[in-house]
């Protein structure tokens, strides 16, 4: 079965097919997916494409200067999302496990928060690579998304070339705090419980 998450600085929504787990302060909740992932990631990469085409409108070290600052800003305003964004992976992660065979105790105690396949690795090969094809000639940086794609799905997760997607993600990523570690192990076995009941069926 396909996982797939987001998060934000009020909880994160882990989706299968035809059901998602949300899970917020409040507590879990079970709900009908409702926009596909692939719109969001479609959006993440279009996003730095017109960024890197404002950038060739200014000098190069405005731009690059105005890049690191807002890099350096994002990260530090999304403290509760980082901890929401870390609970999220734990749990995809550890619905993974359950698939390949391992008990669920086993699935949740191995889970890490930190995941080769998040969408912020991807940006991790996303901005060197416009930035080393900008650098070599502006128009290029408009194939970045499609290499920083193409490299994110084929790489094994093991790959030397993933290191600056992987330094890139702990900006985004934190360890769960105790509420978002107890809302994710209930998001977890809520997701259990409905896939359980749909192979039931």
């Amino acid at each position: 079965m396909a996982w797939i998450g987001a998060s934000g600085p009020s909880g994160f929504v882990v989706r299968s097919e035809g059901f998602a787990v949300r899970a917020t302060r409040e507590g879990v909740f079970l709900e009908k997916p409702r926009s596909p992932a692939s719109l969001l990631l479609a959006l993440l990469l279009v996003l730095p494409v017109l960024g890197v085409a404002a950038a060739s409108l200014v000098p190069r070290w405005f731009a690059l200067v105005l890049g690191a600052l807002l890099a350096l800003g994002l990260a530090r305003w999304a403290g509760p999302w980082r901890r929401w964004h870390g609970a999220e992976h734990k749990v995809v992660e550890a619905l993974l496990k359950v698939e390949e065979g391992l008990s669920p105790e086993e699935a949740w105690a191995r889970a890490r928060h930190l995941s080769p396949w998040c969408g912020t690795v991807l940006l991790g090969f996303l901005l060197p690579a416009a930035l080393l094809l900008w650098l070599v000639w502006p128009p290029l940086a408009y194939f970045s998304p499609a290499l920083a794609l193409f490299l994110h799905l084929r790489l094994p997760e093991d790959s030397p070339l993933r290191a600056p997607g992987l330094l890139a993600e702990r900006l985004f990523v934190a360890p769960p705090g105790p509420l978002e570690e107890v809302r994710a192990r209930e998001a977890f076995e809520l997701a259990l419980r409905r896939t359980a009941s749909g192979k039931a069926s």
